[in-house]
C-alpha cells in the first residue's frame, strides 16, 4: 500500500474520531453527567423528596390567596437551564396561568390545601446522571367559593413521572409528566394560551341546557310498576367508591365517568334493563346493564346513550326496567342527579358526573359538588369542569321503573345483579 493510501486512510479514520469526540460532547452539553459527588446517593433521597415536596406545594400555592410568589413563574427556581428543562417550564407555565384564571374567574381559588406524594419508584441513570422518580399525587382542598361550612374536595392518584438532575446546591427539575383533565383539554385543542384566556373571561358560571320537559321538571305519564330512586343509597356508593375503584367492575381508563355514575344508579335501587341470550343472561347493546367487563349496554358505559336511556319517552316506553327522569334546570337538580358536559357545542357530550353534595353560599347562590372517575375527584365543585365554557345538562332521576326487587340496596350491595 502506498504511503499516500496509508496517509489518506489515516486522515478519514482522523475526520470519524474527531467527529465522534464532537457527537459525545455535544450529547454530554444536552445531558451533562455528573461527577462523582454529584451523582445519586441511596442516602440522598430524603434531600430529594424535599425539593419534589417544595416543588408540588409552590404549585398548589399559587392558587391560594396572599402567597408571596402569586405567578407560575415561580416554578422557575426549580426548574434547570437546559433547552429540554425550559421547554417543560414554558408549557407548565403557560398551563397553569390559564388554570390560574379560571380560578379566579369561577372563585375555586384555594382556602387550603393538603396532599400527599405516593412514591413509587427512584430509578438513578448512570450514563446521563438524570434520576426518574415516579409516584402517585393525592390532594384535599378547600375552595373559597365554599359554603359557610366548608366542603374539602379529594382529588386522588394523578401519576407524574418527574426527571431531575443533581445540582452542586440540590436538585434541579427537567421534567414533569402527567396527565391531569386540563392537560387533556389542551391537548385536544389546537388553540393558543390567548384563546384559552379568552375564553375563560367569557364564561358563564351556571351554564346549562334549557330543561326538556317545558321547564317545571319531570312530567312523566303515570307508572304504577315503578317505585323511588334511593339516592342517598347512590350517593352513598358514588362517594365510597370515587376514589377507590368497585373490583367488581371493569375500569375503562380514562373513559370510566358513565360507567362509574351507572353504577352509583343501579346502587339507588335501580334493576337492570336489557333483553335475555340464549345463556339467561343480559345480552345485546341495548338497554342498560352490566354483567362482565365485555359483556354490557352502550348506556351504562356512554354519556349519551345514558342520557337517551333516561330522559327519551320512546326509550322509557320499550323497557320496563331502569333509571327515568329528564333534563331539568339547576336550581331544581337534587342529591344523586346527573351532570353532563359538552365541550364542543356539537350536540354529543363527553363528560358525566354525579351530584354528591349541595350547598348554599351566604349570598344564596347554590353550590353544586360532584363526584367522578377520570379525574377521580369526591365532591369537586361543578365549576372545576367548565375551562371550556361548556354546554351542561343536569338529567334528574325521577323514579326506577319496575318492581322493586331488593327493598332497598342496604349496605354493601356492591355486585353486578343480572337482570331476572
Amino acid at each position: 500500500m502506498s504511503p499516500l493510501h496509508r496517509n489518506a486512510i489515516g486522515g478519514r479514520a482522523l475526520i470519524l474520531l474527531l467527529a465522534s469526540l464532537l457527537l459525545i460532547s455535544l450529547a454530554a452539553s444536552a445531558y451533562p453527567v455528573q461527577s462523582q459527588d454529584q451523582s445519586f446517593d441511596p442516602t440522598d433521597e430524603a434531600a430529594l423528596k424535599s425539593f419534589i415536596h417544595a416543588y408540588f406545594d409552590t404549585r398548589f400555592a399559587i392558587f391560594k390567596p396572599g402567597f408571596l410568589h402569586p405567578q407560575p413563574a415561580s416554578l422557575a427556581r426549580f426548574v434547570a437551564s437546559s433547552p429540554r428543562a425550559q421547554a417543560f417550564l414554558k408549557a407548565e407555565q403557560d398551563k397553569l396561568e390559564i388554570a390560574q384564571a379560571h380560578a379566579q374567574k369561577t372563585g375555586l381559588t384555594y382556602q387550603d390545601y393538603s396532599f400527599t406524594l405516593d412514591y413509587q419508584a427512584i430509578e438513578p441513570d448512570d450514563l446521563t446522571g438524570l434520576v426518574s422518580v415516579r409516584l402517585v399525587l393525592q390532594s384535599l382542598i378547600t375552595y373559597t367559593d365554599n359554603a359557610p361550612d366548608p366542603v374539602p374536595t379529594r382529588g386522588a392518584d394523578e401519576a407524574h413521572t418527574l426527571t431531575l438532575l443533581p445540582a452542586p446546591d440540590g436538585w434541579q427539575l427537567v421534567d414533569d409528566l402527567y396527565q391531569d383533565y386540563l392537560w387533556r383539554m389542551l391537548n385536544a385543542s389546537s388553540e393558543s394560551k390567548q384563546d384559552w384566556m379568552k375564553t375563560i373571561g367569557e364564561l358563564e358560571l351556571n351554564p346549562e341546557t334549557p330543561p326538556e320537559a317545558g321547564g317545571t321538571g319531570c312530567e312523566l305519564p303515570a307508572d304504577a310498576s315503578t317505585h323511588a330512586y334511593d339516592r342517598a343509597a347512590a350517593v352513598a356508593y358514588a362517594r365510597t367508591f370515587a376514589l377507590d375503584y368497585n373490583p367488581n367492575y371493569r375500569d375503562f381508563p380514562n373513559a370510566d365517568c358513565t360507567n362509574y355514575v351507572s353504577q352509583a344508579i343501579y346502587a339507588g335501587n335501580a334493576d337492570h334493563a336489557c333483553k335475555l341470550s340464549s345463556d339467561g343472561l343480559c345480552g345485546g347493546t341495548g338497554g342498560w346493564y352490566y354483567v362482565t367487563g365485555s359483556r354490557y349496554a352502550a348506556a351504562w358505559t356512554m354519556v349519551n346513550p345514558l342520557h337517551s336511556f333516561i330522559t327519551d319517552p320512546a326509550t322509557q316506553a320499550l323497557w320496563t326496567t331502569g333509571p327515568e327522569g329528564c333534563v331539568v334546570t339547576r336550581e331544581q337538580a337534587q342529591l344523586g342527579d346527573l351532570m353532563q358536559f359538552d365541550w364542543n357545542y356539537d350536540g354529543r357530550y363527553e363528560h358525566t358526573v354525579i351530584i354528591t353534595r349541595i350547598a348554599y353560599a351566604a349570598d344564596g347562590r347554590k353550590l353544586v359538588y360532584v363526584s367522578s372517575h377520570d379525574e377521580d375527584w369526591l365532591d369537586a365543585p361543578s365549576s372545576y369542569f367548565t375551562y371550556a365554557n361548556p354546554a351542561t345538562r343536569y338529567i334528574h332521576i325521577a323514579r326506577i321503573d319496575g318492581p322493586d326487587l331488593r327493598g332497598g340496596p342496604g349496605p354493601g350491595i356492591y355486585l353486578p345483579l343480572i337482570n331476572r
